[in-house]
């Protein structure tokens, strides 16, 4: 079916302020962007003529950096994201437990102690007072850490003798009791215990997390979800299932936790194997936490807190190990690194373990980059950095923790950029909002004062086009409005190139296309 699309603008986003009147597809692919004329004379007749009524055209939006499934279920969930104190949460709780079926659990997700006037920390005794039968787990914003009370603590074996598993932490007060506070990859034992999701209801919220993307105009993700709900068949069945025997058209890059490469492997699976709506992508590892949880690893110790300098996820030569497995595959990896010194660790590997020849690695936040990491991330042309320019106006008030020597240091994008290292730009949710336009918003008018490190209107966007697809190495069909790309197109309310600053955020999609089909409109 042959398709035009027109009267409205359409940014191809090939070079900046490059705009054109029509656009004409057929079979999920574009034959033309030029003038309406043209396309009129030399490709009709059409099956499909669309107009734009005013609204804005790119190439399709696709976030870099997200947890697809975990975005159904935060949507699926008690959600703290906008509670403004410890009490509401605990309100919150309380108003759900009495809703349960004997032998549920309680899960919520989203909590933010730093967004609370008293910054007070929940605890075991809090959950405990509401439930001391019931199990309850409620993840903070960050998902590095959780708090739990006592029934959920001994369904996960720990008590008050358990120790600190490597690269994860279980809190205790001055007296040694436990907080219920755990971290990193002492969580791992709780998430073990936690009721396994059906077919049926992994299938329930990835359909909910990608009906929530089209509504926010992104027609693809690179999604880490294989790890964390069963075995790893069963969550990749469900991603078949719904993107492919549902028809719910989404361009799904799936990143391979370590933790399940060999099954991954054993499969016959490789790099980038698949169909163009999922396919794989590099090997995942995680090489330190969050700023949130203070577990982000740092080359110097947290003001508010001078005992720790973060948590190394995978110490004693582990990190190492993993990406010369990678390597031995012939897979690129892509790390999750927040602090310097995670993001030196990195370097300091795949330095020495180079990925083969066009295949890229991928550094994931790498919110905190000194000048000589910058140098050496230069030197690096195979490598991408997954950024998430939301983090700038959610990660205020954590800034202030780090030791002073490195605040220059935090989200030097506009520096990146100049010096030529390539970025995609994800959002990382649910930790975060989906839309893109928030995103887009924060690094342009640089929330945190930054404004020498702010982008301009055109290089935020290209982080979701070109940059995504770069990443993902499809920089040949897709993030750009030109002959011979995919026809995926996000379009919005407002010409985002001639709005305030301020306004950029509150862009809405309203319409979104996947393979020349409308998935999603407002109107």
């Amino acid at each position: 079916m042959k398709t035009l699309w027109h009267n409205g603008k359409i940014y191809t986003m090939n070079k900046e302020n490059e705009t054109c009147e029509a656009v004409v597809t057929e079979n999920g692919t574009i034959l033309f962007a030029g003038s309406k004329k043209e396309a009129e004379l030399c490709h009709a007749p059409f099956d499909r003529t669309i107009s734009l009524d005013g609204a804005v055209m790119f190439p399709g939006f696709v976030d870099s950096h997200m947890h697809l499934l975990g975005l159904g279920e935060k949507l699926d969930r008690l959600d703290f994201t906008e509670m403004k104190s410890k009490r509401d949460v605990l309100a919150a709780v309380k108003e759900k437990i009495s809703s349960l079926k004997e032998g549920e659990w309680l899960i919520g997700e989203g909590w933010d102690e730093s967004r609370w006037s008293t910054g007070e920390i929940l605890t075991k005794d809090d959950l405990d007072q509401i439930s001391d039968t019931i199990p309850i787990l409620l993840k903070r914003v960050c998902r590095h850490t959780v708090v739990a009370n006592t029934p959920a603590l001994k369904k996960a074996g720990i008590d008050e003798t358990s120790v600190n598993p490597e690269g994860g932490k279980i809190e205790r007060d001055e007296d040694g009791r436990l907080t219920g506070i755990l971290k990193d990859r002492a969580i791992d034992r709780m998430f073990q215990t936690l009721p396994k999701y059906t077919k049926d209801d992994l299938k329930k919220i990835l359909e909910t997390g990608v009906q929530h993307c089209w509504e926010n105009g992104l027609t693809g993700a690179h999604t880490e979800d294989l790890n964390y709900y069963g075995d790893f068949w069963r969550t990749y069945r469900a991603f078949e299932h719904v993107i492919h025997r549902s028809n719910r058209k989404f361009r799904t890059h799936l990143l391979v936790h370590h933790e399940v490469i060999d099954e991954w492997r054993k499969a016959g699976f490789d790099f980038l194997f698949g169909t163009p709506f999922l396919e794989f992508g590099a090997m995942k590892i995680f090489a330190d936490g969050s700023l949130g949880s203070r577990t982000a690893l740092l080359s110097s110790p947290y003001q508010d807190d001078p005992e720790t300098n973060g948590l190394e996820i995978l110490p004693n030569g582990q990190l190492v190990e993993l990406v010369k497995k990678a390597r031995e595959m012939g897979l690129p990896v892509a790390v999750h690194a927040i602090g310097d010194l995670a993001v030196e660790r990195v370097l300091d590997v795949v330095e020495q373990y180079p990925s083969a020849k066009g295949k890229r690695d991928r550094i994931i936040h790498a919110n905190i980059l000194r000048h000589d990491l910058i140098a050496r991330l230069k030197q690096q042309n195979h490598l991408i950095l997954d950024i998430q320019p939301g983090f700038i106006r959610s990660d205020l008030s954590y800034t202030g923790r780090l030791p002073e020597c490195l605040q220059q240091y935090v989200s030097p994008w506009k520096t990146i950029l100049t010096e030529g290292i390539h970025c995609a730009g994800g959002s990382d949710a649910p930790i975060e909002d989906v839309n893109p336009f928030k995103h887009i918003g924060a690094v342009v008018e640089r929330a945190d004062g930054r404004t020498d490190e702010n982008l301009t209107v055109y290089e935020a966007i290209s982080l979701y086009t070109k940059g995504s697809a770069f990443a993902c190495h499809h920089e040949h069909d897709r993030g750009k409005i030109q002959r011979g790309y995919k026809a995926d197109f996000t379009i919005v309310d407002r010409d985002v190139f001639r709005i305030s600053q301020e306004e950029i955020s509150k862009t809405k999609a309203v319409m979104t296309v996947i393979d020349d089909e409308i998935v999603y409109t407002a109107y």
